[in-house]
């Protein structure tokens, strides 16, 4: 029992660890990437406010990706990426690559949703790199699109980076939970045991309320057993002295006879106390037999078609030896009556 509990304490300790640990991988994962685009979205804002891109589109003179190029270059954004798009979808400047070199972005869903609504947001995952990229786009004044990107690790590769210090408190979380569950047990497991121990005592009573009907049904069937036994121990003692008799006095009456003690005029005495006795013992040992036979209902029974006539007549018969000396007449009378019964 002991074993069987800490093992399911120990399942159930391995179940919450992994689910906490995925849940709470998923949770702030989530709250990371709520951070990042409300990162991208706060530094989109704020450039738009020094209206430094507004002015440099004005001196270049519309979209002379050249010019601009060369007015945007010591411009540093940090680990941002920062794309200046056209209503047309040209890329004005970019701070990672060259400008010239990059296609048109007007099919990207974020420019279209900023060229429409003001601004628009998309997440790109790269399967290769196993990164997702945050894109947020801002449609300023003049039309033209900020967009601001920056590049995170997905949750299967934060999960993957983060599984080893996870199972190794899984691991000492694991250890804990065996050692707490095995205190546990034996916290919970002893006020049972001391009830068996004491089971005898009408006193005392369980430490769980829940055992109480059980506690009550074991006593109660403790004082059955206990009162059975003593019913079989006197049975036991009254047979015992009960066959002793008849079995000395049958003892008694042979030794006589093989000595030659008895005359010839008490041979018959002797004789008849001798069948009495046997009479006696043999009825004796007949209702032991019927006792057992009752006690043991468990035993196979065998019934056969049988003549209730035929057992009265036997039994009749049996008896009238008794019934003469006691000056009783029997008689039987009756037909054949079949029932499926055991004979005795």
């Amino acid at each position: 029992m002991k074993r069987k509990i800490n093992l399911r304490l120990a399942f159930i300790a391995v179940v919450a660890i992994v689910f906490t640990a995925l849940a709470t991988t998923v949770i702030f994962y989530n709250l990371f990437q709520t951070q990042v685009r409300e990162d991208l979205k706060t530094n989109a804002h704020l450039l738009m406010e020094t209206e430094m891109f507004q002015d440099v589109y004005r001196q270049a003179g519309g979209s002379d990706t050249s010019a601009i190029s060369d007015q945007m270059a010591q411009f540093d954004s940090g680990r941002v990426r920062i794309t200046w798009i056209a209503p047309d979808g040209t890329v004005l400047f970019d701070n990672d690559v060259s400008a010239s070199g990059l296609p048109n972005h007007l099919d990207r869903p974020e420019i279209q949703k900023a060229l429409k609504t003001g601004e628009g947001e998309s997440i790109r995952r790269s399967d290769t790199m196993n990164l997702n990229t945050y894109y947020y786009a801002l449609r300023m004044e003049d039309g033209t699109v900020l967009r601001l990107s920056t590049q995170a690790r997905t949750i299967s590769s934060v999960f993957l980076t983060a599984l080893p210090v996870i199972l190794i408190i899984a691991a000492v979380i694991l250890v804990f939970c065996i050692l707490l569950g095995h205190f546990l047990t034996r916290q919970l497991i002893r006020p049972i045991e001391q009830m068996a121990e004491n089971l005898d005592d009408p006193a005392c009573s369980p430490a769980y309320k829940e055992l109480q009907p059980f506690a009550d049904k074991i006593r109660s069937q403790h004082e059955n057993v206990l009162a059975a036994a003593k019913s079989r121990q006197d049975f036991t003692a009254n047979v015992t002295h009960e066959l002793k008799t008849p079995i000395t006095a049958i003892s008694g009456y042979a030794e006589l006879i093989e000595n030659k003690m008895v005359s010839g005029d008490e041979e018959v005495h002797v004789a008849r106390q001798i069948r009495e006795n046997a009479d006696r013992l043999t009825n004796l040992v007949s209702d032991i037999i019927r006792l057992s036979e009752l006690d043991h209902k468990e035993l196979p029974h065998k019934f056969e078609q049988m003549d209730l006539y035929q057992a009265a007549k036997d039994c009749c018969d049996n008896l009238m030896p008794l019934a003469e000396k006691k000056s009783v007449k029997l008689t039987c009378q009756g037909t054949y009556a079949g029932i499926n019964g055991e004979k005795a």
